[in-house]
């Protein structure tokens, strides 16, 4: 047991210089009302006391929140009015474990609103939940809606959260067939029609033309639907369901459905959910915009993952990093007309004067169902609405897609980069798409480089043109899946069919380097597991140029290969050196985003043998710190403890903050144990006035903690000691 020198001292209390502070809050008021612990929060609303206090919102302070808190339409549930004092002092919203903030919808200008704050952490904690109730295209509500706002901040962190159902949307159903009589149409679905009488929907693809379009539900039950149409005749197929976009015929504007709108600098999204969102991660930037973080995120039920754009003149943005982040299933967001199009990333711009340098997407997973409705995994805009962006790297990527559809831009396509574009050492495994769907579609980009990427299952392969500066494009892997029309690489516009010796040659003519000159091509379908992982029998293994020169700075990640959206640890990668000979050289990397990781061999057959397993004793566990102690002086009487001599607790209560501790902690005071319960780096102790008897002068206790070592019981039941082999 490691003794700690913080004394707890037993006086008068004398004025104390302000310091952090915690504060908690539910529902309602609860206990005491003193906002000391869950059992006795504050209302979050108190007009005192309340989360919207601007004497709670001081630097340092911790602002908990415990149990279910409801909120209504519209809501905003706090609007932070002061700042953090650095990275060290911030004010921080957390989750106490198993606590659910949520409103039937939060309004459009967030839930939670941190514009032009700096140094606010908002933390889920273990389990935290943020949520709507009630929005979306089959329930009561259909409304813009914003979980945390954080627009124009500086070191704003968003972690550990579950932020669900901003709107839940819904595919869209079959239509068996419409029957007008001039004023109103009758729809027949193929399954319950869905939406609500009120709701604005569109009508696509049914053979009478008349039928199609944007209309308002009269009344729905079970599968018929109607509303009013003046077409008198009958038309068969299509679908129905909520259609995006502005104005009034559309359901919801899904640009305005986020988890989180953001932007500034140095700020961070980490270890966040977010589901049912249209625009989920949202950043529209303004000038000056630097360094800003969104890793290891998981987003799925969406249309845009993440939104990297700006609608400001004169804006111009720096590095943002993008990582081990997996994205997935954005069916459940189609529309009848595809409205709106699914992109796990999508950047562009809608002003003059503006861009961005230096963009980082790295190590992410997309996978899954992604409907009918994509545009792209990724999509860097260029034309009209370009992102204008200068220096963009891509690497160690993994698109695992489940459904064939023709995706109209390719998986990882780019179409903007001034500077230099980087793609290298991504994976996209499809399930064998017969259209010209791309693997790559890289062009209008600027000293260009496409190196150790795999292509496998795609009809269309890759798309390349319109570069400037100088163009390397070699040590990729293709197959030899083709699309229906036999056109599998496009090279500056046009189509090279699908022999690999001929998208070479057109390659080669262009003047650009490499050419695929170490490339290869694979039998379809390539050696890759589910998880489009490499076999054994993959030909890329050992293929790949080693970039170990680049990896540093911003690109250290590419030494080792990919986290695959931060679902397992990455293998290194062979040190810098120079690939000679690809396929023997063990310098040369693996293609793709993974390395391959060889099992061991089964072993030989052996005489039979007894076998003892021999465990090392567990080491000492790391013993903790404490960090403060929360009050270190209270007056002692005979009905407790108290800070004001009004207000007693009995038993005594102390917080104390700690490094290295959880709720196994021991804890003593003067030598006799003490109950603590834990939660994120705090222990809440209970002192029976047993152990603090009624002082008549100035006297002192001490606190000890300490980390008890576990030895299991060896035994065959529940750890293996003993055992047989043989042949």
């Amino acid at each position: 047991m490691k003794k700690l020198g913080l004394l707890l001292a037993l006086a008068l209390l004398c004025a104390l210089p302000s310091r952090a502070a915690d504060f908690f809050y539910a529902n309602t008021a609860q206990g005491g009302n003193t906002g000391a612990d869950c059992a006795n929060a504050f209302a979050w609303n108190d007009g005192t006391n309340g989360v919207n206090a601007s004497a709670k919102q001081a630097a340092g302070n911790k602002l908990h929140l415990c149990g279910t808190i409801t909120l209504g339409t519209a809501a905003t549930f706090v609007t932070f009015v002061n700042s953090g004092a650095s990275v060290g002092s911030p004010i921080t919203l957390v989750w106490e474990t198993g606590a659910i903030l949520q409103a039937t919808y939060w309004s459009s200008s967030g839930g939670i609103i941190a514009n032009s704050r700096s140094f606010i952490v908002i933390d889920g904690g273990s389990n935290g939940i943020f949520q709507n109730t009630g929005n979306g295209d089959q329930l009561a509500n259909q409304q813009q809606s914003v979980g945390v706002s954080a627009t124009g901040s500086t070191s704003v962190v968003v972690k550990n959260l579950a932020i669900k159902n901003m709107f839940v949307h819904t595919a869209p159903v079959s239509i068996t067939s419409i029957t007008g009589n001039g004023t109103t149409a009758t729809v027949t679905c193929a399954a319950t029609c869905g939406l609500v009488t009120g709701e604005k929907f569109h009508v696509s693809n049914n053979a009478n033309s008349g039928f199609n379009g944007d209309f308002t539900v009269a009344s729905t039950s079970g599968t018929t639907l109607t509303y009013l149409n003046a077409t008198n005749a009958t038309g068969a197929g299509g679908s129905l369901g909520c259609s995006f976009g502005s104005g009034g015929t559309k359901c919801v504007d899904h640009n305005f459905v986020n988890a989180i709108t953001i932007s500034g600098t140095n700020n961070t999204i980490q270890s966040v959910t977010m589901n049912q969102c249209g625009f989920c991660v949202k950043h529209n930037y303004g000038n000056l915009d630097d360094n800003n973080n969104y890793s290891k995120n998981e987003i799925f039920d969406f249309d845009h993952g993440f939104m990297y754009a700006t609608a400001n003149s004169n804006a111009h943005a720096t590095n943002v990093f993008m990582d081990s982040n997996k994205l997935h299933d954005t069916k459940s967001w189609d529309t009848p007309d595809c409205s709106g199009h699914h992109d796990g990333l999508h950047a562009f711009g809608a002003a003059t004067n503006y861009g961005y340098t230096g963009l980082y997407f790295t190590n992410n997973s997309i996978y899954g169902d992604w409907g009918s409705c994509i545009t792209a995994g990724v999509f860097i805009e260029g034309g009209a609405s370009a992102a204008n962006a200068t220096n963009e790297y891509f690497y160690n990527n993994v698109v695992n897609i489940t459904t064939s559809v023709l995706v109209t831009q390719g998986y990882i396509a780019a179409f903007s980069g001034a500077g230099e574009t980087k793609v290298m050492y991504n994976t996209v495994k499809l399930p064998g798409n017969a259209d010209l769907t791309s693997c790559y579609n890289i062009g209008s980009t600027n000293n260009t480089t496409i190196y150790g990427n795999v292509c496998g299952g795609a009809g269309g392969r890759g798309n390349f043109g319109n570069f400037t500066g100088t163009t390397t494009l070699d040590y990729n892997q293709w197959d030899t899946k083709s699309d229906a029309g036999g056109n599998c690489w496009i090279i500056q516009g046009s189509f090279t069919g699908c022999s690999f010796a001929s998208y070479k040659t057109a390659c080669n003519t262009q003047g650009w380097t490499g050419c695929d000159s170490h490339g290869r091509q694979d039998t379809y379908p390539l050696a890759l597991n589910s998880d489009a992982s490499p076999q054994v029998t993959f030909g890329g293994i050992k293929w790949g140029i080693n970039l170990g020169s680049i990896a540093s700075g911003n690109l250290a990640s590419l030494q080792n290969d990919s986290t695959v959206g931060n679902t397992r640890t990455p293998l290194a990668r062979p040190a810098t050196a120079t690939c000679v000979t690809p396929g023997t050289d063990a310098n040369c990397w693996d293609l793709g985003a993974m390395q391959f990781a060889a099992g061991s061999p089964a072993p030989p057959p052996t005489p039979a043998q007894f076998i003892i397993a021999a465990y090392p004793l567990p080491a000492s566990p790391t013993q903790p710190t404490i960090t403060s102690l929360s009050p270190t002086k209270t007056y002692v009487t005979n009905k407790g403890c108290s800070q004001d001599g009004v207000k007693w607790l009995n038993p005594c209560t102390f917080r104390i903050s700690c490094t290295n501790c959880d709720g196994t902690t021991l804890v003593t005071l003067d030598g006799t144990s003490v109950s603590q319960t834990y939660s994120s780096g705090v222990m809440t102790v209970t002192v029976p006035l047993s152990l603090l008897p009624v002082p008549s002068q100035i006297t002192q206790h001490t606190f000890t903690a300490s980390n008890p070592t576990n030895v299991p019981l060896l035994s065959r039941a529940s750890i293996p000691s003993f055992r047989i082999q043989g042949n």
